[in-house]
């Protein structure tokens, strides 16, 4: 009956060795996720790859790891495991640094999984992460303290709110006329 290859073995197990990411609903929908850049996105995918069930805290990843798979510069792939590490999607298990004799990268743990270097459980950080506050307004924050500068001090000067306009009697001579140069330098208090 079954001349094709088995799929399942006598457990009915997969016998597939192909592994797949665990990307859980409840982190798709999480305001963090969606405040993810999309170089720091595809980072997070790649440290999850690296998961294997056993080996959570002791993924290490690079920045030029990191910028390899972002296709990104160093410095971004390294910006985007900050921000990975600030908005709870990682936590560091173990700094890297170059004061060993061999420099070694940061080990990361996932916070959706539970911790197996040190049998902590899931911290799920992200989920407490709450979004900045934008500014909703539109104008320029410098603009929010115009008050501060219409108060009446020591010298302001009270202009008073109506200016009556100058009617002219009859018509102007040209010796009655003013010439735009001479308007141009008024004298003060004027």
């Amino acid at each position: 009956m079954g001349s094709g290859p088995r799929l399942h073995n006598n457990k009915g197990r997969s016998t597939n060795a192909e592994r797949f990411v665990y990307v859980p609903h409840f982190l798709l929908r999480s305001p963090a996720w969606h405040e993810l850049s999309p170089v720091a996105a595809k980072i997070l995918l790649h440290v999850m790859s690296l998961y294997n069930g056993s080996n959570n805290g002791r993924l290490a990843v690079s920045c030029r790891v990191a910028a390899q798979v972002g296709h990104c510069s160093k410095d971004t792939g390294a910006a985007a495991l900050r921000e990975l590490v600030a908005k709870g999607f990682l936590e560091v298990a173990m700094p890297g640094g170059f004061s060993r004799k061999t420099p070694h990268a940061t080990e990361y743990r996932v916070t959706v999984h539970g911790c197996d270097r040190t049998n902590s459980r899931a911290s799920r950080a992200f989920m407490a992460w709450i979004p900045p506050q934008k500014n909703r307004t539109r104008s320029d924050p410098r603009d929010s303290r115009s008050d501060q500068k219409d108060s009446y001090g020591p010298r302001a000067t009270i202009l008073p709110g109506t200016v009556l306009p100058i009617v002219p009697q009859g018509p102007l001579s040209t010796d009655q006329r003013s010439d735009h140069r001479d308007t141009y330098n008024l004298p003060e208090g004027v």
